[in-house]
């Protein structure tokens, strides 16, 4: 991912001013970068180099848990601990001990009806009460104990949020921009969870100078991976802005010749916003041979590419 002025196609951070958080061997870099906002909803910038999954900073779990349908750690727990109060130990203990025993009048039956031996009907039933009961009886205990029901850690909780739905910006590198409203009141009430993080896009710099794998035969370009605006809230210019910022993030900090993205072949609406952002008519990638050209070959979907140089 480079620098400008000859300098290989990768990430330049003399642009903007960036709040470094390093704790152990964990790295991470937020930049936030506000711009003319759509009411109260500001555009940010999100990033993250990774070393090790150490810690979780606070802008990659807003985007976690909006991804996550506004559900937080707090809220993923508090949903555990309820299936856990509501579960009947009585039931479930007496469901594993059923699968036991289910699972060892399976096994002597299959062992005397297999069997011509006139003695095949003894090891029969000591078949089936020694599987019988050496598996039902430890499953149904630990049924009724309330095993069943995983209730995590805070710190499980948080983490598995980062890594379920943030681990290619954690770890793999890739640049995200958010649409973050400071009114958490009236119909912003919802994204509470997320401090106000109501849409997100994700890039990634693919066919830089050394990077290990390559996309097609397409030059240095950012590749938007994903836009997503919650429903209430489109329609109102977010995709649009949140678009902008990137071509902005790409001609300021990259060498990068272009933007892709991916559509499917019957979005129309979608199709009809990238075009009006300078975009080139769809390209199909649904032949094999797109692969060599494009680095993708998916039935139903087309590339769509704007040259910002």
């Amino acid at each position: 991912m480079g620098f400008k002025s000859g300098m290989p196609c990768k990430l330049v951070f003399s642009v903007f001013t960036f709040v470094v958080y390093i704790r152990k061997s964990f790295c991470l870099t937020v930049s936030r970068d506000s711009i003319n906002a759509i009411g109260n909803i500001a555009i940010e910038k999100v990033v993250s180099d990774s070393c090790e999954l150490v810690d979780v900073k606070q802008d990659l779990m807003d985007v976690a848990v909006y991804r996550n349908k506004l559900i937080d750690a707090d809220m993923k727990i508090a949903s555990q601990e309820s299936k856990r109060d509501e579960y009947n130990r009585v039931e479930a203990g007496l469901t594993g001990l059923s699968i036991g025993l289910a699972g060892g009048l399976t096994a002597g039956g299959l062992i005397y009806f297999s069997s011509d031996d006139s003695e095949a009907i003894s090891s029969a039933v000591q078949t089936a009460i020694g599987i019988g009961a050496g598996l039902g009886l430890p499953l149904g205990l630990s049924n009724a104990l309330g095993n069943k029901v995983y209730v995590p850690t805070m710190e499980q909780a948080r983490r598995g949020l980062v890594q379920d739905f943030t681990e290619s910006i954690w770890r793999g590198g890739n640049v995200a921009f958010v649409a973050r409203s400071n009114d958490l009141d009236g119909k912003f009430q919802k994204f509470k969870p997320s401090n106000g993080v109501v849409a997100v896009i994700e890039t990634q710099i693919r066919n830089f100078d050394g990077s290990s794998k390559k996309f097609g035969s397409l030059p240095c370009h950012v590749h938007i991976m994903n836009l997503d605006v919650d429903n209430d809230l489109r329609r109102n210019g977010l995709a649009t802005k949140l678009m902008n910022k990137v071509e902005l993030y790409t001609k300021r900090e990259t060498d990068a010749d272009l933007l892709t993205l991916l559509v499917d072949d019957t979005n129309d609406a979608a199709i009809s916003l990238y075009k009006k952002l300078g975009f080139d008519d769809p390209i199909s990638i649904g032949a094999p041979s797109a692969s060599k050209e494009f680095g993708s070959f998916t039935i139903g979907r087309s590339i769509m590419m704007k040259r910002i140089r």
